[in-house]
C-alpha cells in the first residue's frame, strides 16, 4: 500500500466513463460522460467537497 505525503495526492484517482447506452436511449446527439467519484480516501463523493473546503480555508488563512 502506498504512503502519500499529503491528502491531496489521493483525491484524483476517480475514473471518467462514457455512458453510450444512456445517451442513445435518451436520443442525445452528443456524448455523455460520468465522473465516478468513489475512489477517494473515504470512498464517498464528499472527498471532493472536503478538499475544496480545505483549499479555501488555506487560501483565506494566508
Amino acid at each position: 500500500m502506498p504512503i502519500y505525503p499529503n491528502f491531496y495526492q489521493t483525491l484524483s484517482a476517480c475514473p471518467i466513463v462514457e455512458l453510450r447506452g444512456y445517451a442513445a436511449a435518451c436520443g442525445l446527439k452528443g456524448r455523455l460522460y460520468a465522473y465516478l467519484d468513489f475512489a477517494g480516501p473515504t470512498g464517498t463523493a464528499r472527498d471532493g467537497l472536503a478538499e475544496g473546503m480545505l483549499a479555501l480555508a488555506i487560501e483565506k488563512r494566508s
